[in-house]
Parts: structure tokens; sequence; C-alpha cells
């Protein structure tokens, strides 16, 4: 198994992921969730402990990054509890989403930023959907949804 790092971002890499001959991501870490074989770990979760959330993948219901998730203002938290659609709630990891300095000054971050670094995790069986800002989300996403599709297959 081979090890890749970009800055913060650590991947494990098992397998061919198609004929370029690049790598399938079997694990992610960014400090803000870490996905191994098994389970998604979520980083600063519960508030005000800021202790880790721990879900199995074999019991996530879906994954949504960028534009899937439909996020609006009124949906985004720093920290916490906010409605999200349909009778679900979002809590959020704890992460600066809206304000970030940029250049030395203080500023809010356009809606189009948070919703391409955030990735909602909706659990089977929860009306709670998990919030997190996820530094590259097209690499976790995928990691995560490949997973769903290989218990699915042996649940079958």
């Amino acid at each position: 198994m081979d090890e890749v790092e970009l800055s913060n971002l650590s991947m494990s890499t098992l397998g061919d992921a198609g004929n370029d001959g690049e790598r399938m991501p079997e694990t992610y870490n960014d400090n803000s969730i870490e996905i191994t074989s098994n389970e998604l770990i979520i980083h600063r979760y519960h508030f005000p402990l800021m202790t880790s959330k721990c879900i199995r993948l074999e019991d996530i219901e879906w994954v949504k990054v960028g534009d899937e998730t439909n996020l609006r203002w009124f949906h985004v938290r720093v920290s916490g509890l906010s409605y999200y659609r349909d009778g679900l709630w979002l809590w959020w990891n704890a992460k600066t989403r809206i304000i970030n300095k940029e250049g030395g000054r203080w500023g809010m971050r356009k809606m189009d930023d948070i919703q391409s670094t955030t990735m909602l995790v909706k659990v089977r069986g929860s009306v709670l959907v998990a919030g997190v800002y996820v530094k590259y989300p097209a690499v976790a996403a995928p990691i995560i949804r490949e997973a769903l599709a290989r218990s699915h297959l042996h649940s079958q």
C-alpha cells in the first residue's frame, strides 16, 4: 500500500482505478474527517467536548457533496444543529465555514465556497445528517460511495 500526502491530506491507495494507471484511494484523512476501510470518523463533532463521531461505512445511507447538498445560508452553522429538509436535521462538526481570513482581512465566504467543501452524510434510521467540512470532497465522497456499493452487494 502506498501513502500519498498533499499538505494535511493523507490517502492510502490500493489497486488500479482504471485504464489510465491511476490508483484508487482506499483511505482519506484531512484532519477534519478520516475514512478507513471500515468507518468514517468526523473530528470535532460533539460540541462542546470536540470529540469525534465514528460511523460504520455500512450504516451510511447516502453522501452528498457540493451542489448535491442544495445548502442555503440558513442551513450553515459553525457548529451545532440546523433544520435541513424533509424532517432531517443537520449537525455540523466544529469548523469556521462562514467567516475566513484571507490576505490579512476577515470576510464572509461565498456560498459556492462553503458548498464546495461540504459533505453531508446520512446514517440509516437517523433524522440527523452530519454536515462536515472536507478539504477534498471530490476525493472523499467516491471512497465512501465505493464502500457503500461494496456493502450493498454483500448485503444482498
